[in-house]
């Protein structure tokens, strides 16, 4: 696990569906005061080498947070977070956020806290205020990106991502194009684009740290890319 700046920590893992053996995809766990925000967290495959290593970096930064929030950005992303809320449970208050629909992900009846959907470009804050859930898209989707006040630092599960040229808007339909993607969903994003920024950590690709505020204008402005 890597410390990008402080208090925002990556590790990777293979992308568990799409293109397993080729692509690995970011998770964060990110130090807010006393508490410890693990977003869209994804475990490597049984039988990993990186896998025990990775298990004790978590529980040293969880050993010194007085609770654990984890964050899922997209139901898609529910990935380990079941897992690791059975780990960390048991031994410090331990919530899972994400979006209604991350319901039909969880196998085990952990309790999910729903976040709150507003109008698209409002905010919700969650986690006893440690984050802010974004509202994006029109319609709305069920991706919340996130804002970390205390870290200045957004994370986006699949709506950003970072492509050989910076951010980008990532679009899977070809028939979506520049001209939707400026004036009908970047708008949404906009509020998010306006607070205050150093770093935009994402999913998929390199994060940017340090020039996250400009960088995300940038992309509010600059045509998707399709990344598969």
């Amino acid at each position: 696990m890597d410390e990008l700046a402080p208090g925002i920590h990556r590790w990777s893992a293979p992308h568990p569906e799409w293109r397993p053996k080729s692509e690995e995809v970011q998770s964060f766990a990110l130090v807010v005061e006393e508490a410890l925000l693990l977003v869209d967290p994804l475990l490597p495959p049984e039988g990993d080498e990186r896998t025990a290593p990775l298990l004790v970096a978590l529980e040293l930064l969880a050993a010194a947070a007085t609770r654990v929030e984890l964050l899922v950005t997209v139901p898609y992303h529910t990935r380990s977070a079941e897992t690791l809320y059975g780990r960390f449970a048991p031994e410090r208050p331990t919530r899972l956020w994400g979006h209604r629909l991350v319901r039909k992900r969880l196998r085990s009846g952990t309790p999910l806290e729903v976040v709150p959907m507003g109008a698209a470009g409002t905010a919700a804050p969650i986690a006893s205020g440690s984050a802010e859930a974004y509202t994006i898209g029109r319609p709305r989707r069920s991706e919340h990106p996130l804002y970390v006040p205390s870290l200045r630092a957004a994370v986006f599960g699949d709506a950003v991502v970072g492509a050989q040229d910076g951010l980008r808007f990532w679009t899977l339909s070809s028939g979506t194009g520049e001209a939707w993607y400026r004036d009908v969903f970047a708008p949404t994003l906009a509020p998010l684009a306006e607070r205050p920024l150093e770093h935009v950590l994402v999913t998929h690709g390199p994060p940017v740290i340090g020039d996250g505020q400009r960088q995300l204008a940038l992309c509010l402005a600059a045509p998707p890319v399709q990344m598969y």
